[in-house]
């Protein structure tokens, strides 16, 4: 899982990683008591994993996770960091960002190694741009092949604190069950967002 590294024979040190893994937790604590009963019944609901992806350090990060009761899932690991620049969530952490932080943002990404959007840095500012506006969006095969996700903003007095992320395996996804899926998780992150203050 990353978190142990070897440093020399026989010999093994903790990673960085374990440091984000507690900072995510210490972050995340209150908020998952908060989340979990919604994500408990939208994951009854649409059958399917429910994600709480928070920014952490900047990146999203999967801080919590319910998963489906299904044979075949999707599964991401808690304190996973999700790519910056792909998926739902991500958008939506991005679109929390002032308009003049996103660009830096995404420059910093592809710097590091990213892989640069399909659509392009300013269609993918724009993208970011509508789904900031709606609360909401949507990946196909974003991240991983064949994976169809939707993630909803969660806000705590008005303020972006995460969302909440619906992974499918795209073969179940028609228009229908996508459409019941979007809605299901703007319900949820709705009334998250109202308990939370917003």
């Amino acid at each position: 899982m990353g978190l142990v590294e070897e440093a020399g024979r026989s010999k093994y040190r903790l990673t960085m990683r374990l440091v984000a893994l507690s900072q995510t937790a210490r972050r995340a604590t209150s908020l998952i008591d908060v989340v979990q009963p919604f994500m408990q019944a939208l994951a009854a609901e649409t059958d399917e994993t429910v994600l709480l992806v928070q920014p952490i350090a900047g990146l999203p990060v999967c801080t919590h996770r319910i998963e489906a009761e299904r044979r075949l899932r999707l599964s991401f690991e808690v304190g996973q960091y999700l790519p910056p620049l792909r998926g739902a969530s991500a958008h939506l952490v991005m679109g929390a960002m002032a308009e003049g932080e996103r660009l830096r943002y995404v420059e910093e990404a592809i710097s590091r190694g990213e892989r640069p959007p399909v659509s392009g840095v300013e269609g993918f500012l724009e993208e970011v741009r509508r789904d900031a506006d709606r609360g909401w969006s949507v990946s196909r095969e974003e991240i991983d092949e064949g994976v169809w996700s939707m993630a909803a903003a969660i806000r705590s007095e008005g303020k972006f604190v995460g969302s909440l992320s619906v992974p499918c395996p795209a073969f179940r996804m028609d228009e229908e069950k996508s459409e019941q899926i979007i809605a299901a998780v703007r319900r949820a992150a709705r009334q998250i967002s109202e308990t939370l203050g917003s």
